[in-house]
């Protein structure tokens, strides 16, 4: 009965779903980079690549859902709901630490 149900999820590909994924892919190769290339190691920067990375992994479920593609990885779904619940203490985390650094490099 649920294999069925599970069947009949049509599976759609278009320019909208392409572009999702085009942005997962991006916002997942920008994030490595951020954590292997920056030789200063400042928690700004680190902070930066959580929240690419999150973001990344969103978008990912987001494109999963959109195509119809979840019925496949039936086990990871609603897997990225507590990233959902990082956006907001990352961000601002960010932009604390951010707004820090520009005051202390003001100030000499």
């Amino acid at each position: 009965m649920l294999q069925a149900t599970i069947d009949q999820i049509p599976i759609r590909h278009d320019a909208f779903s392409y572009l999702i994924a085009f942005g997962a892919f991006n916002g997942l190769i920008l994030s490595i980079l951020i954590f292997l290339q920056w030789k200063t190691n400042s928690s700004s920067n680190t902070l930066l690549g959580f929240l690419l990375l999150s973001l990344a992994m969103l978008m990912a479920d987001l494109f999963l859902g959109y195509t119809g593609l979840m019925k496949y990885t039936l086990h990871i779904n609603d897997s990225t709901e507590s990233l959902v619940l990082l956006l907001l203490p990352l961000i601002s985390l960010l932009l604390l630490h951010r707004t820090k650094f520009l005051l202390s490099c003001k100030k000499r």
